[in-house]
């Protein structure tokens, strides 16, 4: 057995919504202006939403995940596998050894939110902005949008069967990147924020929405912003104390941690 099982790094997480997102903003000097516009997709599986009331695409710790660049012009768009939790015993030495592999990237990390301590297994690559219209147009199976390397990750380490041709396409949730120019305790901090549109009662769920140009704000949306940072296994406990500690002198409290900015996400968009 090997007594130092890999661990790339931990990722301690922080989620604000609300009233403390402008005070966030204005804190880590996050202006609009600066930040990399992005468009977040998430992919289920409906016969299991339907089979599980809607609940297991939030559950079963498999996350489906598409990214697509603000700049139309750039046709950048990344498509993630994620296992989190993921379990140690299932993945084989043979992805162990995997880090990157052409615009492939394999990760394993900790996720830390508060007293939410999670291992996670992830493998993201690129893909053509073009093949994510055609699936949201019908044109296209959502499969091709995965690599044969993340169908496979998922075959050997997932602890369910994924039919990446059946998946539905959930969004677009609009997301803003940035890395703050403003260190918290003494760490570089990465902001997410995410706009969550309407829930599916009030807007005529179909499934996705692809609206021509960017979506105004609506009175129900909701935001919410995820500051993260990346530190070494060695000294975490330490370095996510001072990270939350930092954050609350400036008046940023942690929320309560037990569902992800993910979870929290799919909940609105299912309308579970």
């Amino acid at each position: 057995m090997n007594a130092h099982p890999r661990l790339d790094q931990v990722q301690i997480k922080v989620n604000l919504s609300g009233p403390h997102i402008p005070g966030a903003c204005r804190a880590l000097r996050l202006h609009s202006a600066a930040g990399a516009r992005q468009q977040v997709f998430f992919c289920v599986d409906p016969a299991r939403a339907v089979e599980h009331g809607g609940t297991a695409p939030l559950d079963d710790g498999i996350i489906l995940r598409l990214r697509e660049s603000g700049d139309r012009e750039t046709e950048q768009a990344h498509s993630t596998v994620k296992l989190r939790p993921a379990r140690r015993s299932r993945l084989t030495p043979e992805w162990l050894r995997v880090r990157a592999e052409g615009d492939e990237v394999f990760r394993v990390e900790a996720d830390w939110a508060g007293e939410r301590k999670v291992l996670a297994a992830s493998l993201t690559a690129g893909c053509a902005a073009r093949g994510l219209d055609g699936v949201l147009a019908g044109s296209v199976a959502p499969g091709r949008l995965f690599t044969p390397s993340q169908a496979r990750f998922l075959r050997e380490c997932a602890d369910r069967r994924v039919d990446l041709d059946r998946l539905r396409v959930l969004g677009p949730i609009e997301a803003v990147r940035w890395q703050s120019p403003r260190p918290v305790a003494g760490y570089p901090v990465r902001a997410e924020r995410w706009v969550l549109p309407a829930p599916p009662s009030s807007r005529g769920w179909v499934g996705w929405v692809r609206p021509g140009g960017r979506r105004r704000a609506e009175a129900d949306e909701c935001s919410l912003l995820e500051l993260s940072i990346r530190v070494e296994p060695q000294g975490a406990e330490i370095a996510q104390i001072a990270f939350e500690t930092a954050l609350l002198t400036l008046g940023l409290p942690a929320e309560d941690a037990h569902h992800t900015k993910t979870h929290r996400a799919l909940h609105r968009l299912l309308g579970a």
